[in-house]
């Protein structure tokens, strides 16, 4: 996570690529627990399962704000993954001078991609299981976990 924030980050938002949140300890303000980047994206209508497809213009691409980057410190409570996934939700909600319709991420691994679909409400690309989505309104409210 280190890493990220303290060699990558400003090049991507210097060079408007994305913009990157971070969640502050509530106890220690200076210490960040996690944080996540967001940035435009489209998804071709093809890759949309065939129950978002139907409701998709057809031949438009898909409007998304993409999870490109997102991580915790391994003192992080348990949890935090779907707050900083709601909270990008809520963030993209509120951008009301562009449409988007929904979030993407990549998921590390299958694993990760699995546990996206089952507590977060993500959806598999037709042609990119790792490659995930999901309308904006599904992630508005609490994730299945309790989280």
């Amino acid at each position: 996570m280190e890493a990220f924030l303290r060699d990558e980050c400003s090049d991507l938002v210097e060079k408007n690529y994305c913009r990157v949140f971070v969640w502050p300890d509530p106890e220690d303000r200076s210490r960040i627990l996690g944080y996540y980047s967001l940035s435009a994206c489209l998804v071709a209508r093809a890759e949309l399962n065939n129950r978002f497809q139907r409701r998709a213009p057809k031949g438009i691409p898909v409007p998304m704000a993409l999870i490109g980057y997102m991580g915790k410190t391994e003192g992080a409570t348990q949890g935090l993954g779907p707050l900083l996934i709601q909270d990008a939700a809520k963030r993209v909600a509120r951008i009301t001078d562009i449409g988007i319709w929904g979030l993407c991420l990549d998921a590390e691994n299958q694993k990760l991609a699995e546990w996206y679909e089952e507590k977060i409400g993500f959806t598999p690309a037709r042609a990119k299981a790792l490659f995930l989505y999901g309308p904006l309104q599904t992630f508005l409210v609490p994730s299945q976990d309790g989280a």
